[in-house]
């Protein structure tokens, strides 16, 4: 994450033309994208064509909509900053991403 701080820091003049993909754990589970990220104040994606663009590919392959509520990614920084950005994730049962460390479904 700190390696996202410094990255927006030296490019933010870019980035705020930019639409920022971030892949998270997207091999396992159930693909979805997120909208909203964050443990405890949550941030969102402004509105712009990524989320447009997402909600039509997403629709078209069934790849739904998620609000991500454990650990910040590296979206979770632009988001914060009112950027377009979202993140790609795969999640197993009760939204946990399958093979979590330290974490068991039973």
């Amino acid at each position: 994450m700190l390696g996202m701080v410094n990255f927006e820091k030296q490019y933010k003049n870019v980035l705020t033309r930019a639409y920022t993909i971030n892949f998270d754990n997207p091999g396992k589970g159930n693909l979805v994208y997120t909208t909203c990220e964050g443990l405890i104040k949550i941030f969102c994606c402004k509105e712009g064509k990524l989320l447009e663009a997402a909600r039509k590919v997403g629709e078209k392959l069934g790849v739904p909509p998620f609000k991500y509520r454990l650990l910040p990614t590296d979206a979770t920084i632009l988001m914060r900053d009112k950027l377009e950005a979202i993140s790609i994730m795969a999640f197993g049962e009760k939204g946990i991403p399958v093979d979590y460390p330290g974490i068991q479904i039973t």
